[in-house]
């Protein structure tokens, strides 16, 4: 007679060896990489709205389309991110101009960030664990949610980077050509995707330098046609991209209508250099109470010469971050948020390895019971002692910083940057309620202005006016003059009283489309005044506000829920 088990403990066992799966890290960063797909895909089809540089975008892959390059309804082709935008052209033209199409690819190189990501931090410590922890900490990000679901150029640049980061390690410090070969070609992509990727021409040599120079070797073993092939890519697309630029190219904003003040260069002073670290506790809240202790970790490797993979792969990650971390102000005249983007990959695995070396001295003091005599070594005692004094620093650093901005104190921070997935104003979803509550009113035949075009021409396909004012470096406006039009649509700028008189006089219908932000920025006192005396409002929600002209006094009204009709 054959024995069977009872039931009950068959499937017990069944239970055990599904859950068994979930104790191979490979098989938790696979969960992860499909939640963080799942997650990304509910936030940026149902909760989040384009802004307006993702609108650039998006014209500039409908460009790619229409004419094999970048050109912009106005002419010029926009010389950035060259790789984003055959990405949404792949994607627009495959899945049509929608939410999803604009979003895929910077979703699928946001996952394969992730993945880097756990690359990185298990190759350099041999702990697969650690990997899952920092790639874990990359999707709580508010920062990496925002960039995943839009359609701008920071993914793509992410991804290379990190995989140019990646590839150099395993290549110039284990002397692997093909890791060579891929650590140049990714420099060249992520240039082509942002030229804020040359500083990894700069970045990289030094951390293999120093790194190589810790192991105790002159220099590393090159692969001679690899690094030539590889060389030869990356000076020729650095010399596309930052020497040649090819003509009728929109470098820079405000270079055809001067909608904007140029920037004059900002200089690296202590308070500027305050807002660029700010930027980055805004980005990864808390991590900068990490960056002392990471300065601990490598002052001791330097001292050691330590021959520690790990002390190592933090020494080499640590100069990859800290070069670029300085350029970045110098080099882009400019400080946001947005400019860390492409670092957080390797600062996120900085964190993590930090956060394991505190432990791991917590640990060692407490099981030392702080007696030197015990045969514990002095040398790793004060190390310790170091690291924790290190994080001390770090913490109130970290809440100090946070404090400096009045809007944003270090609770606040540390909640929106972990548990919100997206930002209130020109991302919310509300934007497109307006806009839905706007389309059915449009006629073919109707003019549309508005004070941020790059999204009204997403979610009415087309705008004919640009309601923007020159701004002034007394912080006043002025208009731009006679028959000045708009960079990136050619449109022409409504930019004065008189021009707003000759939209409410005109026979055809005239909607004019504002958010507050862009209206109190960009806009006079007069001329709100104006367009608020002279115009009726037909769909209002608190950031935005649609007003219309009478023509033969027949204003329409709004049947949106949750607007405000005209009178």
């Amino acid at each position: 007679m054959e024995l069977t088990l009872p039931k009950f403990i068959v499937a017990e066992k069944l239970w055990h060896r599904q859950l068994a799966i979930f104790k191979r890290p490979s098989s938790v960063l696979l969960f992860l990489l499909i939640a963080a797909a799942v997650y990304w895909l509910w936030f940026g089809l149902g909760h989040r709205s384009i802004n307006s540089d993702d609108g650039i975008s998006i014209i500039a892959a409908e460009g790619v389309l229409r004419h094999g390059l970048p050109e912009l309804p106005s002419g010029f082709l926009y010389h950035r991110g060259y790789v984003s935008s055959y990405l949404q052209a792949a994607s627009i033209g495959i899945f049509g101009l929608n939410d999803f199409s604009i979003l895929l690819a910077s979703l699928v190189m946001s996952l394969g960030s992730i993945w880097l990501t756990y690359l990185i931090a298990r190759d350099i410590t041999g702990k697969p664990w650690l990997g899952v922890i920092a790639a874990t900490l990359l999707v709580t990000l508010q920062a990496q949610t925002i960039y995943a679901t839009g359609p701008r150029m920071y993914m793509p640049l992410q991804f290379f980077a990190a995989l140019a980061v990646y590839a150099a390690w395993r290549g110039y410090l284990f002397n692997s050509g093909k890791f060579q070969l891929i650590t140049l070609l990714s420099i060249g992509a992520a240039i082509l995707s942002h030229r804020q990727a040359g500083l990894l021409l700069i970045a990289i040599p030094a951390s293999v330098a120093l790194a190589t120079w810790v192991q105790g070797k002159t220099i590393p073993k090159l692969h001679f046609w690899q690094n030539a092939l590889g060389l030869t890519a990356v000076m020729a697309t650095a010399y596309f991209v930052f020497i040649y630029g090819p003509p009728n190219e929109v470098v820079s904003i405000a270079v055809h209508s001067g909608s904007a003040i140029s920037h004059v260069g900002l200089q690296l002073s202590p308070l500027n250099f305050g807002k660029h670290l700010l930027n980055l506790e805004r980005a990864v809240p808390a991590g900068i109470s990490m960056l002392p202790v990471m300065v601990a970790i490598v002052v001791g490797t330097l001292h050691r010469k330590s021959a520690s993979r790990t002390d190592n792969g933090m020494l080499f990650l640590m100069v990859v971050f800290v070069v670029q971390a300085l350029l970045i102000p110098l080099v882009l005249k400019i400080t946001a948020v947005r400019f860390w983007v492409p670092l957080l990959p390797i600062y996120v695995v900085l964190i993590v390895i930090s956060l394991a070396s505190v432990v791991t001295a917590a640990r060692t003091l407490s099981s030392a019971g702080l007696r030197v005599e015990m045969g514990f070594r002095k040398s790793r005692f004060n190390s310790n002692v170091a690291v924790l004094g290190a994080l001390a620093v770090g913490i109130v650093a970290s809440i100090v910083l946070s404090t400096l901005s009045p809007a944003v104190g270090f609770v606040e921070n540390f909640v929106s940057g972990y548990g919100k997935p997206g930002q209130q104003g020109e991302w919310g979803s509300g934007v497109e309620a307006h806009y839905a509550g706007l389309q059915s009113h449009v006629g073919p035949g109707d003019l549309i202005i508005s004070s941020n075009p790059w999204i009204s021409y997403y979610y009415l396909g087309r705008v004919d006016g640009f309601l923007r004012e020159k701004m002034v470096e007394s912080g006043g406006f002025a208009p731009f003059g006679e028959g000045v039009t708009d960079e990136y649509y050619g449109v022409p700028m409504i930019d004065s009283q008189h021009s707003l008189e000759l939209l409410m006089n005109s026979d055809k219908q005239v909607w004019i489309v504002t958010d507050e932000k862009k209206l109190t920025t960009f806009s006079s006192e007069n001329t709100r005044g104006f367009l608020e005396a002279n115009f009726a409002v037909f769909l209002s929600d608190g950031a935005m506000t649609t007003y219309v002209n009478c023509p033969g006094l027949d204003c329409p009204t709004a049947a949106a829920p949750g607007g405000v009709a005209a009178n």
